[in-house]
């Protein structure tokens, strides 16, 4: 305990640097998501400065519906800086018993929040209604009192209608999210996807801020020691920001869809992806995604 607990500290200390040199305020909590560039390889931290300590979470989801982000080198960067410290609901969510069967969630009650439509929609309600067998992913839940205390955050595999927890497994982050809530048990979902395997792969899409700690400490030292140094290296190009004012909802007559490649226009802040799914808003409202965490 004594060892991680230094460890988040440097990890802290370093963020904190890095946030200086980039411009970020470093006051309240900071809720930031980093990504490999089209990569599957990312860690979400969630850092208390006034307290010095790392968070497993963010209750507010809400946290998500604005932000900024910036492009460091290989690095794809959503932050929102000072945001409140709010208090962490520690009472269970409701008195109302939750349903046999259901698990990992409460009943049949559940909804969507801020539905939208995404490529893989049929594969999250085959989980959600417990319904046959999804080869080769993994369910990621994280099971939270609706604006409150975290209860917990497992994976599963979906076999023959159950929900099997995965322990151990090499996992890669599929860009794929869905949230939902329970108004009868007051309570909040985030679902995110991972292919089985060792390699880091490839995805069309950059990631939205997941306001969930996910830590992986191979990736986030290597991202400290690329950018913890006075001037970027060689081989990285330059930084590229964004302001955090919300886009307009998408108009299918702002962009052409180009079908063989991901394109990104920084003059209109609209990405296009070549995967036959949508044409995506960068970052605001756009045609297929929701509030936070993975596909955009």
């Amino acid at each position: 305990l004594g060892a991680m607990s230094e460890l988040h500290s440097n990890w802290i200390e370093l963020m904190k640097a890095f946030a200086e040199k980039k411009n970020i305020a470093q006051d309240n909590v900071l809720v930031i998501t980093i990504q490999k560039n089209r990569t599957t390889q990312f860690t979400s931290l969630v850092v208390d400065f006034e307290n010095h300590e790392l968070l497993q979470m963010y209750p507010d989801p809400n946290v998500c519906s604005s932000y900024k982000e910036m492009r460091v080198g290989d690095y794809l960067i959503a932050y929102h800086e000072s945001a409140p410290l709010l208090p962490v609901l520690p009472s269970p969510p409701s008195s109302i018993p939750e349903e046999p069967g259901q698990y990992p969630f409460c009943c049949t009650s559940l909804r969507s929040y801020r539905n939208t439509r995404t490529a893989r929609d049929h594969i999250f309600q085959q989980f959600l209604n417990h319904e046959g067998t999804v080869d080769g992913i993994v369910f990621g839940v994280a099971k939270q009192v609706n604006f409150g205390a975290m209860i917990f955050q497992k994976k599963f595999s979906l076999l023959d209608g159950k929900a099997i927890e995965v322990k151990e497994a090499s996992l890669q982050k599929i860009h794929s999210f869905k949230n939902y809530k329970c108004p009868a048990h007051n309570l909040f979902f985030a679902v995110d996807l991972y292919s089985v395997g060792d390699s880091p792969g490839y995805n069309y899409h950059h990631m939205r801020l997941n306001p969930f700690q996910h830590i992986n400490e191979s990736f986030l030292n290597e991202f400290f020691d690329k950018t913890s140094s006075g001037t970027s290296p060689s081989t990285m190009p330059p930084d590229e920001g964004f302001s955090q004012t919300p886009l307009q909802p998408w108009n299918p007559q702002q962009l052409p869809f180009h079908s063989d490649e991901e394109l990104f226009t920084p003059s209109t802040g609209y990405y296009t992806t070549g995967n036959g799914e949508s044409v995506y808003a960068f970052r605001g409202e756009g045609e297929d995604f929701t509030a936070c965490s993975s596909e955009c």
